[in-house]
This record gives structure tokens, C-alpha cells and sequence, in this order.
């Protein structure tokens, strides 16, 4: 018979297969199916604009596995807390859950009955988390709420996003000349620029502008990268999904790692 910690794990890890999972099928999408760029030249200002031109409709199953990747991070604590309330000699009930939600006060005032039987060590263990809204685990409760929502409603809203772009050619120099003295980085870093001063995140729209180059700079291999994105409003906006995945599996696994002494 697994160990109730082992048993918590092996959840854990079905949620990891399937944030793997969706990171393959995300990654086909965006390789076979590339946003159109469109390029003119604004001669009155002295600048080539790059433009979206066509976005590739996302198919309806990332959505699903997105949801599906979610919902078993979520699951994973709820079969923590089941495990903590039987380690503790108690029984889990209809009610048996990981306490998460939207307020301190509401935390406070209803989380022991979600967890009953827990010790004080434990107990003063979940506090320190803050499930709930803009707390230290504000985190867990965006997991919470987005797995409400794809419980409750078909799709989740996904979108892409402009996560970077190539070098123009000053670019490169200058960052040739820096990574010479901080030594060697990734292929990856050094055909992507993320500049600091790029704007928000946010879903791309056709016809939206992307970047403008001087006439005198600007090359015409420019290239953009772009990812898939969860958009939901008051929650998670223009985050990568792996982005986003992620940081709630490390979260989840960090969770249960606090927790493991007790079971």
C-alpha cells in the first residue's frame, strides 16, 4: 500500500504529465501555425512598422488540456488535505478540502473546518501560506478560481501574446560586447531581445502594432515570437501558459514538501 505521502505525490506527478503534455501540443501549434507580420515603411517618420497582420485561430483542445492541467494541481491539494486530516486521525468528510479564499477574514473564519483535526504545527504551516486573494499565497487562489471556471464554463479564454523579437543589428553589437564580459549565454538569449522598457503583455489584436525602426537601422529579418496565453480577466492576463504552469506546479510541489512531516 503507497504511503499517504506517495499517494499525494503520484497526483502531483499525473498534473505534471499533463502540463508536459500541453506544452508539447502548445509548442506544435505555434511551429505550424506562425502569425502573418506585415511591414511598411512610414516614410514621413523615417520608419519601418511591423504590424499583425493574421493570427492563427487557437484550437479548442488547448483550451481543454489547459483546464485539465489545472484542475489536477487543484485536485493535488484537496488529496493533501485529505491525507493530512487521515494522518491526523481524523476523517476527511464532503467538506474536506485545501482551504482557499477570496479574503483574510473568510480564511480565518472558515479554513479549520475545511481541515479539521489538524495540529497546531500544521495548522500554523497553512497559515503562513495565505490561500487567498493578494495574500503570500495569492498564487492558490488563481488556481482555485480558474479551476471554478473550467468547471463551470466550457473554455477557458486563451490568447497569444508578443513575448519578444529579434535583434536589430546595434543591438547585437551592444550585446556582444557585454556578454564578453559576462561570458557565454544561450543561442536562444542571444537571437531574443526582452527589453525592459517593452509594454504590458497583453493579447494580440489584427492590425496591431508591434515595433517601429529607424529607416536607417532597421533590417528586414526582424522576427517575433509569441506564445499562448491564459486571458482571464481579474485573475491571470497575458500570462503564458508555461509561464503560469509552471509557477503553480513549484508552488504545489513546495506545498507538499512543507507538509510531507505530517503525513
Amino acid at each position: 500500500m503507497p504511503s499517504r505521502y506517495d499517494q499525494v505525490l503520484a497526483k502531483y506527478n499525473w498534473a505534471k504529465k499533463h502540463i508536459d503534455d500541453l506544452e508539447v501540443a502548445v509548442d506544435s501549434f505555434r511551429l505550424n501555425n506562425p502569425h502573418s507580420i506585415g511591414r511598411e515603411h512610414d516614410t514621413q517618420a523615417g520608419e519601418f512598422v511591423y504590424y499583425v497582420k493574421a493570427i492563427p485561430t487557437i484550437p479548442d483542445g488547448l483550451s481543454f488540456m489547459l483546464g485539465d492541467a489545472l484542475h489536477n494541481l487543484r485536485s493535488t491539494l484537496d488529496h493533501l488535505a485529505c491525507a493530512l486530516v487521515e494522518a491526523a486521525g481524523g476523517k476527511p468528510n464532503s467538506k474536506t478540502c485545501f482551504p482557499i479564499f477570496d479574503t483574510p477574514k473568510a480564511f480565518s473564519d472558515m479554513s479549520r473546518g475545511k481541515v479539521p483535526g489538524l495540529g497546531k504545527y500544521a495548522l500554523c504551516l497553512l497559515d503562513n501560506i495565505q490561500p487567498y486573494e493578494k495574500g503570500f499565497g495569492h498564487w492558490a487562489w488563481q488556481l482555485h478560481k480558474l479551476d471554478i471556471i473550467d468547471k463551470h464554463r466550457i473554455l477557458l479564454t486563451v490568447s497569444t501574446v508578443a513575448v519578444g523579437r529579434s535583434m536589430l543589428p546595434s543591438e547585437k553589437r551592444a550585446f556582444d560586447a557585454r556578454k564578453s564580459l559576462v561570458g557565454p549565454v544561450t543561442h536562444f538569449l542571444t537571437q531574443l531581445l526582452f527589453a525592459a522598457s517593452a509594454p504590458p503583455i497583453r493579447a494580440v489584436e489584427a492590425g496591431q502594432i508591434l515595433a517601429r525602426f529607424p529607416a536607417t537601422e532597421e533590417h528586414e529579418n526582424v522576427g517575433f515570437a509569441f506564445d499562448i496565453a491564459l486571458d482571464e480577466p481579474s485573475i491571470a492576463e497575458g500570462v503564458p501558459t508555461f509561464l503560469l504552469l509552471r509557477n503553480f506546479s513549484a508552488e504545489v510541489q513546495k506545498v507538499i514538501s512543507d507538509f510531507a512531516r505530517f503525513l
